[in-house]
């Protein structure tokens, strides 16, 4: 049996769905579809995982560290049920966000609650190498901006679309967002008239 007859033969069994394995991998969906249709290569760091969420052995024999009769936390296999929004590039470090959805994806645990959280698609590659073009991004839109933590800033929310920006918060004033971007590196202020709400992000799905 070949790896990826192994993954399809796992994925058959009750419970187990390629959301819940792209979820453990921490992969976005497409992702796992790019794999089993052999279009993405497996990386051998992802073989343990992949055992651990479909409870088999991998062709060849047990992978390290895999205690016998593991079960994956159940709190991680939410319902694949938050939103996805498209963006397009809007200018240098910016994304045109549409409101209309283009996927779901499970709902990781910790936004179980959060029952207005979603997830945007990254475009462009200002904070790349913490988000790379195809992650994606998960906004808890009820949590306030924190100093050193990477969030989404929102401006011109009309209908059906608005301006959004990721970047690492540096700390902020009354008048200002101090801000960090990684690629290329250089810290930026922006003003809060410009860009008047920053929302927390809390993960993220890899794109590849």
């Amino acid at each position: 049996m070949d790896d990826l007859e192994w993954i399809r033969k796992g994925l058959d069994k009750p419970g187990k769905t390629q959301s819940g394995l792209a979820l453990a991998l921490n992969r976005s969906p497409s992702a796992i579809t790019r794999l089993l249709a052999n279009e993405r290569e497996l990386k051998q760091r992802e073989i343990q995982r992949i055992a651990e969420y479909l409870e088999m052995e991998p062709p060849g024999g047990t992978a390290p560290d895999i205690a016998a009769g593991f079960r994956p936390p159940t709190e991680i296999l939410g319902e694949r049920d938050m939103k996805v929004f498209a963006a397009v590039e809007g200018g240098t470090g910016e994304m045109v966000v549409s409101t209309e959805p283009i996927d779901l994806v499970p709902r990781p645990w910790y936004m179980r609650e959060v029952r207005d959280g979603y997830a945007i698609l990254i475009v462009g590659e200002s904070m790349i190498p913490v988000f790379e073009p195809g992650d994606i991004a998960v906004i808890n839109p009820r949590l306030p901006p924190m100093r050193n933590k990477d969030v989404v800033l929102i401006a011109d929310e009309g209908a059906g679309e608005f301006r959004a920006s990721i970047k690492r918060l540096v700390s902020a004033t009354a008048t200002h967002w101090n801000l960090e971007q990684f690629n290329p590196a250089k810290s930026l202020q922006w003003s809060k008239k410009s860009w008047p709400r920053a929302l927390r992000v809390v993960g993220k799905f890899s794109g590849s």
